[in-house]
């Protein structure tokens, strides 16, 4: 029978586990389960005692586990913690960004009024070279000249 890949590992380690703790057995005892004398062993009172040591195990290991969810959550609030800070800064800097938005929406608007400001000043220079070219403004030294033919007939 071809079993799936999970379930042929999981039997292969448990067989790998069974001749290891028959080998430690051979070994503590000088014979094989199947060679044991019945009236040398009190197989219930084994499986008792091997039953305990499982129940220690199992116990050591809810609280090794119990000690890894306590410092997971632990860790997890931190985290949390840790995030709510980050989101509260991007809170912030989505307030800036829309204050900074406006301000930008602000200067446009203004510029579009510079623009307008600009082609007004444009406007005035073109009309005062015009009104210089019809009726043009004296020269300093042309004031002056006229102020000493003034003062000189007086």
């Amino acid at each position: 029978m071809q079993r799936p890949l999970t379930s042929q590992m999981v039997i292969d380690e448990f067989t790998k586990i069974i001749d290891l703790q028959d080998e430690k057995g051979f070994k503590k005892y000088g014979t094989t389960i199947d060679q044991a004398d019945n009236k040398d062993y009190n197989w219930e009172l084994m499986a008792l005692e091997e039953t305990a040591d499982l129940q220690k195990y199992l116990v050591r290991r809810i609280l090794q586990v119990a000690g890894e969810l306590v410092r997971a959550k632990e860790e997890n609030r931190k985290l949390e913690n840790e995030l709510n800070g980050y989101i509260d800064d991007v809170a912030q800097l989505e307030g800036m960004l829309a204050q900074a938005n406006e301000r930008i929406k602000e200067l446009e608007s203004k510029q579009s009024i510079t623009f307008v400001d600009e082609d007004h000043r444009i406007f005035k220079k073109q009309l005062a070279e015009f009104m210089q070219q019809i009726n043009p403004k004296p020269t300093m030294e042309q004031i002056e000249q006229l102020r000493q033919q003034y003062l000189n007939k007086r």
